[in-house]
């Protein structure tokens, strides 16, 4: 990935012989290129700058992945593209064990509700927090 360039700043120094309302203009432009310099200095968030959300809840896992169905209503009202685990704990517990892999290998969107009709990887009777992240067309 290309890095940002160094200069962040132009100062009416830099604009020889420049009309005296280019001041003006070099304030705004400057406002502009810090705030995009530092969102693009590592600092952009899903749920800040991408059509995406988090969301969390809590679930007691079944005996099979579908029994294990949550559903939520979501920020924005297009269909999401896809909805992927970030994280799991076990509530009471300080880490997790996972019997497989926790993936969503089914769910659905419904006016405005995402469905997840089963969750692999979770052990029967044990409560869980999990984080989802959806994201967006």
């Amino acid at each position: 990935m290309a890095q940002l360039p160094p200069y962040r700043r132009i100062g009416l120094e830099d604009i020889k012989g420049a009309p005296p309302w280019i001041e003006s203009l070099i304030y705004i432009l400057n406002n502009f290129m810090e705030v995009v310099y530092g969102a693009l200095n590592r600092n952009l968030s899903f749920s800040e700058n991408f059509r995406a959300e988090l969301k969390t809840f809590t679930i007691t896992a079944g005996a099979t992945a579908d029994l294990n169905k949550f559903r939520f209503t979501t920020a924005l009202k297009n269909k999401p593209s896809g909805v992927l685990p970030m994280s799991v704990n076990e509530l009471g517990g300080n880490y997790v064990v996972l019997t497989a892999a926790l993936s969503i290998p089914s769910w659905r969107w419904e006016s405005g509700e995402i469905i997840i009709e089963s969750i692999t990887g979770l052990t029967s009777t044990k409560q869980y927090t999990i984080t989802v992240l959806v994201i967006y067309n």
